[in-house]
């Protein structure tokens, strides 16, 4: 009997175009190592609409993205990709004093664009383009996906300079991906994205990371 390769599950592309989106996920993944030392990260997903309604994937379930956020409001001297999300979702800018994420986040509408480009391994992937706000007489789409916000529980009196974690404990309804990206955080006791063979991870820059998170 021959012995065959299996075939690769081709990751289905979401079509490049505008959309308007709902904020279903706020996920905190924690402090990753950086070449400049620790950095939080989060991650914000949003489910997918058109005129004709909730946007579906090819098994008939609702298409979600999702974008990796540094959380930092600038970066390399103009406002950071989270600024960008949070001022469309709030439809005002944000700065340091009005800086705040939490659950009131969740099902507010933007509009926002998917584009098609490689990553570091030349594999074409979709990725959040721009996000902007409504418009003031529009109303954000009714998600389908039940929303979900997730933060790490840290440790209030620990002096170091990132918290552990208080539990190991994660809700069931977090997606297998971002459950994996959390244990791997340094609140966790995970190597915060540095592989073994590597004193440093090379930082995930505006959303893009190697991990391709199915969205």
């Amino acid at each position: 009997m021959p012995i065959t390769a299996n075939k690769a599950k081709t990751r289905e592309l979401i079509k490049a175009k505008r959309y308007k989106a709902t904020l279903i996920g706020i996920y905190d993944l924690g402090h990753r190592t950086g070449q400049y030392g620790p950095y939080h990260q989060l991650v914000f997903s949003y489910e997918l609409h058109d005129r004709k309604g909730v946007c579906k994937d090819a098994s008939g379930e609702p298409l979600v993205i999702s974008d990796f956020l540094d959380v930092v409001l600038t970066k390399k001297g103009k406002a950071s990709p989270l600024a960008m999300h949070l001022s469309a979702l709030l439809g005002k800018q944000v700065n340091e004093e009005t800086f705040a994420i939490d659950d009131s986040l969740l099902e507010k509408g933007v509009e926002l664009t998917v584009v098609h480009e490689p990553n570091s391994k030349g594999e074409i992937r979709d990725k959040i383009g721009t996000v902007i706000a409504l418009e003031e007489d529009d109303k954000a789409p009714e998600p389908v996906s039940d929303a979900t916000f997730y933060e790490i529980p840290r440790d209030p009196k620990s002096k170091a300079k990132v918290p552990p974690a208080t539990s190991q404990h994660l809700p069931k309804e977090l997606p297998e991906w971002v459950q994996n990206q959390i244990k791997n955080s340094l609140e966790f006791g995970g190597k915060g994205g540095v592989k073994p063979d590597k004193p440093q991870a090379p930082r995930a820059e505006d959303g893009d990371d190697d991990s391709d998170p199915p969205y």
